[in-house]
């Protein structure tokens, strides 16, 4: 019989597996440096570019775009579907390369610019692609990310996901003007 004790033993010794390999093989390696780069540079293009007007919308949207993908990613991490060869911090599962910057930075900048939904989805479309097909796979090739989940799954959740944020998004907006042209 598996107990709680087990469980908690088994993930210690993974955490200290973790730490240690991430100590000695990658805390600031160029693999490294080049995440925190990447990093970095999405965040200062993200804020030269970003409509400082619907500041609080925009994040909304990918607040709630890292709700569906850190979930993802905890669950493939997990599952075993996939594995983050470089991490920034040692963590489990490395949440920060993909989950909490890339995806949701560049996300917020399709939903700045796609106003009508045949925009956002063509955009939508196209970044879904560039992530899934392109940037995976430059990580791939980098050593840096390894996966047994096809990368046309993670397209397809790319897609399901931001239109789902960008749904709650317009309802949540839609329902406040409703609520405030009342409340005069």
């Amino acid at each position: 019989m598996v107990t709680s004790e087990m469980i908690n033993e088994a993930k210690s010794v993974l955490h200290n597996l973790i730490l240690q390999h991430w100590l000695a093989e990658e805390l600031f390696s160029v693999k490294w440096w080049g995440t925190v780069v990447f990093i970095l540079i999405s965040f200062v293009i993200f804020f030269l570019l970003l409509d400082k007007r619907r500041f609080t919308e925009i994040i909304l949207f990918g607040s709630l775009l890292t709700l569906g993908t850190v979930f993802a990613d905890t669950v493939g991490t997990n599952f075993g579907f996939w594995t983050y060869k470089v991490r920034i911090f040692p963590t489990m599962p490395a949440l920060f390369i993909y989950v909490f910057d890339t995806v949701p930075i560049y996300y917020m900048l399709v939903y700045q610019y796609s106003l009508t939904w045949k925009k956002f989805m063509l955009w939508n479309i196209v970044l879904a692609g560039i992530i899934s097909f392109g940037f995976f796979n430059i990580l791939i090739a980098l050593d840096m990310f390894e996966t047994r989940w096809p990368l046309w799954a993670n397209f397809l959740y790319l897609i399901i996901a931001s239109s789902l944020a960008r749904v709650c998004v317009l309802g949540m907006s839609a329902m406040e003007k409703k609520y405030k042209n009342k409340v005069v």
